[in-house]
């Protein structure tokens, strides 16, 4: 398999952020629409002092810190190209 350049890694970079990010604003988004539009299912009672939408933002906190972390982790590897292609001679 031929090695990437680091145009291409940088291009990847992009694509994967873009696409992180629209992932996040579809989902918050997605809970201030649910919030608005289906209030009372919102309100509805999971346990005394839960409600669907406490446990649904709570979701979504939890996810989001989920895919920074793999967000990172996929980084930090991709970093190491990065620099091992910047060492490398045309």
């Amino acid at each position: 398999m031929s090695q990437p350049t680091l145009r291409e890694v940088a291009r990847l970079r992009w694509r994967v952020g873009i696409g992180i990010s629209a992932l996040m604003s579809v989902q918050f988004f997605g809970y201030v629409l649910f919030l608005l539009y289906a209030r009372d299912t919102a309100n509805t009672l999971v346990i005394p002092g839960l409600t669907v939408g406490i446990a649904c933002g709570t979701l979504i906190v939890f996810v989001a810190c989920g895919v920074t972390v793999l967000y990172v982790r996929w980084a930090n590897r991709l970093d190491a190209d990065i620099a091992r292609l910047g060492r490398e001679p045309s």
